[in-house]
């Protein structure tokens, strides 16, 4: 999933024009030299770093896809994994491959939760947390900073599919990037101390009660 993920993004940044404008937007706001923007060379913040790879992930329609939930995990969770390593730096391939894992489990047993209505774009809404997860592995939180990160995440968890129904948006494949930028900060967050709200997804007004109407099944 990571070669495939890597390779659709490499395309994308030659083929995609509004890839092209997104990781140019990016590349022009600058900023501390973490992580590469594939494709075009140069450094920025992780988490924009993780926008405009993760805008780039599925802007072909050729990354993989959980066919029982309908989330493309990797488009999201790889490019927030890489932009975490490569600031973290020094990070094994063994702990790459873990985070990736956790992340794109996190993605997947989230959608196997609900009954999707296709109403929320599931990929975005879902993902946010499994990037912060895959994020958060790699930073080595420990389960409170974790969970923190999870309830920063929340805060940042939508997307409804208006931007798939919708006509006159060139938008539609950049919403990995929301979601991986989102999940890299959140874990950012928490590891310099921020806290979040500690019941992110059952809580009175947590994910699953305002997106879903607490209609899932908790045991996936």
């Amino acid at each position: 999933c990571m070669l495939d993920t890597l390779g659709v993004i490499l395309g994308a940044s030659g083929a995609v024009a509004d890839s092209r404008a997104l990781a140019e937007l990016v590349l022009d706001a600058g900023g501390k030299p973490e992580s590469t923007v594939i494709g075009f060379g140069g450094k920025v913040p992780a988490w924009m770093a993780a926008l405009a790879n993760g805008g780039m992930g599925h802007s072909l329609d050729y990354d993989d896809i959980h066919t029982l939930v309908v989330v493309h995990p990797s488009a999201c969770v790889v490019p927030a994994a890489f932009a975490m390593a490569e600031r973290i730096g020094n990070v094994s391939g063994h702990e790459l491959l873990t985070a990736v894992a956790y992340g794109i489990d996190m993605t997947s047993r989230l959608g196997l939760t609900i009954d999707w209505k296709e109403d929320w774009h599931l990929s975005p809404v879902f993902g946010v947390f499994g990037c912060a997860a895959a994020a958060g592995k790699l930073l080595k939180l420990d389960s409170a900073r974790m969970i923190d990160a999870f309830g920063i995440a929340l805060s940042q968890a939508g997307c409804t599919m208006e931007l798939n129904v919708g006509v006159g948006s060139n938008l539609r494949g950049a919403y990995p990037g929301f979601a991986a930028k989102a999940g890299v900060l959140a874990a950012c967050m928490a590891h310099k101390g921020i806290t979040g709200p500690k019941n992110s997804l059952e809580g009175q007004c947590g994910l699953f009660a305002v997106h879903f109407r607490n209609e899932y099944r908790r045991e996936a």
